[in-house]
């Protein structure tokens, strides 16, 4: 069984795979076209945002851009 740690890293090398700069980009989002539930991809999205990868939401619907 795959741990936290490294089920994080597949899926954010995932998402960078599937989404292109300039798309927009959410937490249903990755959790629909990824099929991942819906702490981890808020896990991932928070560690996207913190690593400058992606913009914060800037209103309450929580679309992003990818950068």
């Amino acid at each position: 069984m795959e741990s936290d740690k490294s089920k994080e890293e597949s899926l954010r090398k995932y998402i960078l795979f599937l989404f292109k700069s300039g798309d927009d980009i959410s937490v249903p989002l990755i959790q629909r076209r990824c099929k991942s539930g819906y702490f981890l991809s808020q896990r991932v999205f928070e560690s996207l945002v913190s690593d400058e990868l992606i913009d914060k939401p800037k209103n309450t619907n929580g679309i992003s851009k990818l950068k």
